[in-house]
């Protein structure tokens, strides 16, 4: 989901893969599974969102079309 997010607005990006990924997320010294938010549709996740313990917003995530959709994800 984080790949797609941001494969569609940052040029930049380079997907990890998910091993890679794994370590550089729980490797993060704020990495807190407790601050992290999943939402779903029936059958798929939907969106995603994290924050640091401290308090800032870390990643929002939503996948199409449930994006801009006032009913939400």
């Amino acid at each position: 989901m984080l790949d797609e997010a941001y494969g569609d607005w940052d040029w930049r990006y380079v997907p990890l893969a998910r091993d890679g990924w794994l370590r550089w997320m729980t490797g993060d010294p704020d990495f807190d599974s407790t601050v992290w938010w999943l939402a779903e549709r029936p059958g798929e996740l939907a969106a995603y969102a994290s924050r640091r313990p401290t308090g800032c917003l870390k990643d929002v995530a939503v996948r199409m079309p449930g994006r801009g959709s006032r009913s939400g994800p």
